[in-house]
């Protein structure tokens, strides 16, 4: 899951949609509105085959990673 600001959501989003067309993010994906309690902030899921497959999540981890949307700290 990612919570990136609303004014940032667009723009990630496209770079979910793209690298889940290419099988970099997982299974599918999904992304809430702006209906809700919380304006500033979004929800972006990215769901992978089998989220017990440790070797999978990883790699859609460093996937990720590798284009910025999750730091490595």
């Amino acid at each position: 899951m990612l919570f990136p600001p609303a004014r940032e959501v667009d723009v990630i989003w496209r770079t979910i949609i793209k690298g889940t067309i290419k099988g970099r993010f997982g299974l599918t994906s999904k992304v809430t509105t702006n209906r809700g309690n919380r304006k500033d902030k979004r929800l972006i899921y990215i769901y992978t085959k089998d989220f017990s497959d440790k070797v999978d999540v990883r790699r859609v981890l460093n996937a990720l990673i590798d284009v910025g949307l999750v730091r490595d700290d």
